[in-house]
């Protein structure tokens, strides 16, 4: 019995792996979706007022587009930014003609930036972002949020590497663009969540006081630096933990984007 359960589920995986680089199959209505000034038809779903296109029409934006048997997720790769989706609010939906993925999610995840004119019902994707809209949101960064995300990378990665503390600022910043996450670089640093009535902090030197005391060093402002401009060794990664230090269930479930020193960077 087992032995067939193992095949079957292995069947199944290799159907899904197949189903993600099939051609798009019929679907109505087709959406019209404009790739820097080409005009595109693709099958798509709507989900709770989002649009979701075939995994594979991202092709058409010069993103890469794989299957993570082990995780059971869609890989998305442009240039130096990688996004891992698994089913979920802001995931994947899979299907009998393919996996669809949330276009507008993906794409700004991934750099581009996306309009929709809902009277032509056309989605606009721009590949690569405009310079206006990059320092703008440079712009929207104060000098104070500057300043907490040195004290709080010196405090989580005062004793890892040049890449590391890139890699911790980074992941940090990366939870600013996602949508599960605060906007703004002081919202998500001192996040509290509660669960069942209990509160956590996301990032221990804030619940334990250490981010105060936290002294950057020029270094770690450099480090910072770095991944406001754009740096990130993480691949887009929003979870960062010491497997020696937690045994967090809910961190260590998350899919891994890469180890860097004394950490491990998930999404």
């Amino acid at each position: 019995m087992k032995i067939h359960k193992l095949a079957a589920s292995a069947t199944a995986s290799l159907l899904l792996a197949a189903s993600l680089l099939a051609p798009n199959a019929a679907a109505k209505p087709l959406q019209p979706v404009v790739v820097d000034g080409t005009r595109h038809a693709t099958a798509a779903l709507q989900r709770e007022g989002s649009l979701l296109v075939p995994a594979v029409f991202l092709r058409k934006m010069g993103v890469s587009v794989q299957w993570d048997e082990n995780n059971q997720a869609v890989v998305l790769r442009k240039d130096a930014v990688r996004l891992s989706l698994t089913a979920g609010p802001n995931g994947v939906v899979h299907k009998p003609e393919g996996t669809y993925v949330p276009l507008r999610y993906a794409a700004e995840k991934l750099g581009m930036s996306v309009t929709y004119d809902a009277s032509t019902r056309t989605a606009g994707i721009t590949t690569t972002p405009s310079a206006a809209r990059t320092a703008a949101k440079s712009a929207s960064i104060s000098e104070e949020d500057v300043l907490w995300l040195e004290r709080i990378t010196e405090a989580e990665a005062g004793g890892e590497s040049y890449e590391g503390k890139v890699a911790v600022a980074a992941s940090i910043l990366n939870r600013i663009d996602d949508p599960n996450w605060p906007d703004t670089i002081q919202g998500v640093v001192f996040q509290i969540v509660e669960v069942d009535g209990v509160e956590y902090y996301q990032y221990s030197p804030v619940a334990d006081g250490r981010i105060y005391e936290a002294k950057p060093t020029e270094e770690t402002r450099k480090a910072v630096r770095a991944a406001l401009d754009g740096s990130d060794p993480t691949d887009g990664a929003t979870v960062f933990y010491n497997p020696k230090k937690t045994d967090n269930v809910w961190v260590r479930e998350r899919p891994v984007s890469k180890t860097i020193g004394n950490h491990v960077f998930s999404y």
